[in-house]
């Protein structure tokens, strides 16, 4: 059998940044769930999800302007 399905879908509801580039995301994930957040392919933060499945994360390192 395959791995069972969240009954919350995973998302990114926010992308806060300012000019020095010092981002703040925010989503929703199943309640007290580990939620990984990748940028460019490396791994830049970790979070855990509450109660009711909402979860942010404060990246610790600017990020450039531009695509990624």
């Amino acid at each position: 059998p395959g791995p069972i399905a969240p009954r919350v879908p995973l998302g990114l509801d926010t992308a806060d940044f300012d000019a020095a580039g010092r981002v703040t995301l925010a989503g929703r994930a199943e309640p007290r769930h580990e939620v990984r957040v990748f940028l460019d392919g490396e791994a830049v933060g970790t979070a855990r999800a509450d109660d009711d499945g909402l979860w942010t994360l404060a990246l610790e390192r600017p990020v450039s302007t531009g695509p990624h």
